[in-house]
């Protein structure tokens, strides 16, 4: 889960969704292995909605961590 996390939102790693049901799969993954989050969503008129999740524990220390998760 942590490899998807490519792109960077104001300076934080994040991911970005277009679909309201991928964001709500991939936090739920997110919650059931405990990692902290934050959501930004960005509405526009000519877009589609983007809902973003912002890593809020740093990636190196997450990845450093990932074994455990197996």
């Amino acid at each position: 889960m942590l490899s998807r996390f490519v792109e960077l939102y104001q300076g934080t790693r994040a991911v970005s969704f277009e679909s309201l049901a991928e964001y709500e799969q991939f936090t739920r993954g997110l919650n059931d292995i405990g990692i902290s989050f934050k959501t930004k969503i960005i509405k526009n008129k000519q877009e589609p909605t983007k809902y973003y999740v912002l890593l809020i524990d740093e990636y190196d220390d997450l990845i450093n961590k990932a074994g455990a998760w197996g």
